[in-house]
């Protein structure tokens, strides 16, 4: 993009004496002035709808600027990092990482290229080898858990007292019962079960409830079939 310069000094010619051959205006020298402005001009972007080319450049605004004025590369990249900052984490569907991201695989990474993740997390989720690499967090078929939540690999305490447990251990071991979970609850930070002692079936309580089911079955079979008009 260049600048008009102009190359005669036309006001200075005024000044002449008459009769003086300097003080003619030629015709060159009116060429040459409409050739450069012509130039200057066709280097520079229309207003409606311009078109750049090369690589322009422009004054980076400062951040969280809401403007029209023309945004750079620079501030588009700190604008993208203020909405999705290092270390953020999201979900994705696919088994590769979108561009700029990588998956959470426990894998070591160096510190160097990923340096402004390093800042952010370091050594947190294990430190590579000690000195050139740290590691990513760890999620593999594992769901993320949010700061401040339960640690889902922590050791667990019931919430009976030792002749609750006894007696329902005793009751699984001499009857042959099973402890079936009914339901679940999550009260004050407390998981909260329901809890009932089954015993299974006998081969003739499942001989009754196959015999039961195939009854209904038909029953099904026949009802559709009627339906249909085929009875």
């Amino acid at each position: 993009m260049s600048e008009y310069s102009k190359i005669t000094d036309f006001a200075a010619k005024d000044a002449l004496s008459t009769g003086n051959p300097a003080k003619i205006v030629k015709g060159t020298e009116i060429d040459d002035e409409l050739v450069a402005i012509s130039g200057a001009v066709a280097s520079k972007a229309d207003k409606a709808s311009p078109t750049f080319t090369g690589t322009p450049a422009a004054p980076t605004a400062s951040s969280g600027t809401s403007t029209t004025q023309i945004a750079t590369t620079a501030f588009a990249m700190g604008a993208a990092a203020l909405v999705m900052p290092s270390g953020a984490m999201l979900q994705w569907p696919t088994s590769s990482a979108p561009t700029g991201f990588l998956l959470c695989t426990g894998a070591a990474v160096s510190r160097t290229i990923y340096a402004a993740l390093f800042a952010v997390i370091g050594t947190t989720f294990g430190s590579g080898d000690g000195t050139t690499t740290f590691n990513l967090p760890d999620f593999d078929n594992r769901f993320a858990v949010g700061a401040g939540a339960h640690d889902p690999d922590r050791a667990r305490k019931l919430l009976l007292n030792r002749g609750e447990i006894e007696r329902l251990h005793d009751r699984v071991a001499r009857e042959r019962l099973s402890l079936v979970p009914l339901a679940f609850k999550l009260v004050d930070g407390r998981v909260k079960v329901e809890l009932a002692l089954a015993r299974g079936r006998r081969k003739g309580d499942k001989r009754q409830v196959i015999a039961e089911r195939d009854v209904q079955r038909e029953m099904q079979r026949s009802l559709g079939r009627k339906r249909k008009g085929m009875i």
